[in-house]
């Protein structure tokens, strides 16, 4: 490309600014004779609503995230089978509710209410301990609980999780309140509650969020109030402020209509009132720019086109997300000081671009992998697990779960060390990748520890059993040593479950049968496959 000759158009732009220098004292005298009260109150009255705005979005944030608190576990697997004494609800509780799970959201305290509305179980969410305080549970009159539950009950049948706030101790505390749904077949089993006190920590966060000086006061001795978190629609929609001399405060009723919670705070509206006048001066300028019509011309051909040109180009790169693009050079040197901080923009953005892919790439491999086999890992084996059975079931096919555990690896461990069990679950692991790239209907995956796990759907039992004791016989030719074996070498011991996939209501039965019937291979003596149908002869 030709190089062009830079200009810089401020030299030819002085004449104009002594013209300017003028008018703008006679203009901005002129916009504040002429300006009335009215237009002034105007925008102190939109400046207060948006403060009231930022205020009400703060508390109602706040509501949410402990709804969602609520929701993410209420509609859990696990806290329903708690609910419904299904499994081990000490080990649920124990490895759910502790201080770590709870620390950045601010919780204070945790109910799980029956459909009877009894409490099955509660704490208080202590910072500075591992776990939750049974003894100290947070607070809350049965009224108060009575009313908070109809209340998600009554809003309509689909509708799982809601918040709000009460008083209890006269200390207020934000709620989130959700149905324990089973997520497979959306029974309900009661009532999960989580609490926030709305404490110094609580209101400061608002300040922050608003830049505004937020106070709170709350009815004392009021322990039957609940504010439904609907109420901040209706006073969000009506602007239910009052504004005094720059203050702004608003009231949050209970159901009953009674006053819970009034907020204030200093409005921004003065100081919109002097941006508005400071608004004037640039008005001001803006009618001495007018003036000066010879050198408009100039200004157009070497500053306006150029920057279309520009705005042109960058709505296009927006649209395409080509941003494979360099912008030419023109006759002015401020346009190409622009030009070139785009240029070295869209350079960015493209390396940025390359390396987030790669990022994501990454990140979608290490949440699917076990880092150490390569396999499918635990979490995604689950989801895999149960994806395989429901399509399994739409076709009235077979499904499989095999266990495969590593005969003494513990022993294994201790008499080679852990960098060589490592490397023996890498060489069983590869096993089972090969038999996964020879049958397209199998995958494996890596269950925990020396535990690993074949899925087979729509496959014969007959070919399943040749899988598998061709797996047996591979990992023998190795002849890897094992010194705390019997055997003197290492070996396997395998349990499946094999059946047609509408036998079971779930994924899950079939990892339960499978890990009974490699408990019994283990207790036959190891390095033997054991099918469950078959235990009992």
């Amino acid at each position: 490309m030709e190089r062009v000759q830079a200009k810089s158009v401020k030299y030819r732009l002085r004449f104009i600014f002594l013209i300017i220098l003028l008018l703008v004292v006679c203009g901005e005298a002129a916009i504040r004779y002429w300006i009335e009260l009215p237009q002034i109150q105007a925008i102190q009255v939109e400046s207060d609503k948006k403060d009231f705005k930022r205020v009400v979005q703060a508390i109602k944030s706040s509501l949410k995230s402990v709804q969602v608190w609520s929701y993410d576990y209420g509609v859990w697997e696990d806290t329903y089978n708690y609910m419904e004494d299904v499994g081990e609800g000490v080990q649920y509780i124990n490895k759910n509710y502790v201080f770590g799970t709870f620390h950045a959201a601010g919780l204070s305290g945790v109910k799980l209410i029956t459909q009877q509305r009894r409490t099955k179980f509660e704490c208080e969410i202590i910072f500075d301990d591992e776990q939750c305080d049974q003894h100290n549970i947070s607070n809350i009159e049965p009224i108060q609980l009575d009313a908070i539950i109809n209340h998600l009950d009554s809003v309509n049948q689909n509708t799982v999780s809601s918040s709000g706030i009460y008083i209890t101790d006269e200390v207020p505390h934000l709620y989130g309140i959700s149905k324990i749904t089973n997520p497979i077949n959306n029974q309900q089993s009661g009532y999960l509650i989580f609490f926030q006190k709305m404490d110094k920590v609580l209101i400061d966060q608002w300040r922050s969020e608003t830049q505004l000086g937020i106070d709170v006061e709350w009815a004392k001795n009021e322990r039957y109030s609940v504010l439904s978190n609907n109420m901040f629609d209706d006073i969000n929609q009506n602007y239910s402020y009052i504004n005094d001399n720059g203050y702004l405060s608003f009231s949050l009723p209970d159901i009953n209509g009674n006053n819970l919670i009034s907020i204030s705070f200093k409005a921004d509206s003065e100081q919109a009132k002097q941006d508005f006048l400071s608004l004037t001066l640039i008005l001001g300028v803006s009618a001495g720019l007018a003036i000066p019509l010879l050198y408009f011309r100039l200004i157009s051909r070497e500053v306006v086109k150029p920057m279309e040109y520009i705005s042109s180009e960058l709505n296009r790169i927006n649209e395409t997300s080509n941003y494979q693009y360099k912008f030419p050079r023109f006759n002015t040197l401020e346009v190409n000081l622009i030009v070139s901080a785009f240029n070295r923009l869209l350079e960015r953005v493209q390396y940025q671009q390359e390396q987030l892919r790669e990022k994501n790439e990454s990140l979608q491999l290490v949440a699917r992998q076990d880092y150490l086999t390569g396999l499918a890992n635990r979490r995604h084996m689950d989801k895999l697990s149960e994806r395989l059975w429901y399509k399994t079931v739409k076709a009235n096919e077979s499904f499989c779960v095999c266990m495969i555990d590593c005969d003494y690896f513990k022993q294994y461990n201790d008499h080679y060390g852990h960098k060589k069990g490592d490397e023996l679950l890498i060489k069983l692991a590869s096993l089972l990748i090969e038999i996964e790239g020879k049958h397209t209907n199998v995958i494996a995956c890596r269950y925990g520890g020396d535990e690993l796990v074949l899925l087979a759907y729509s496959l014969p039992v007959e070919m399943l059993e040749s899988i598998l004791a061709e797996l047996k016989e591979q990992l023998l030719r190795l002849d890897i040593k094992h010194e705390s074996s019997y055997l003197g070498r290492v070996s396997i011991s395998v349990g499946y479950y094999h059946t047609l996939a509408v036998n079971e209501i779930e994924a899950n039965p079939f990892f339960i049968k499978a890990d009974k019937a490699l408990y019994l291979a283990k207790k036959m003596g190891r390095n033997t496959i054991v099918n469950y149908h078959n235990m009992d002869n």
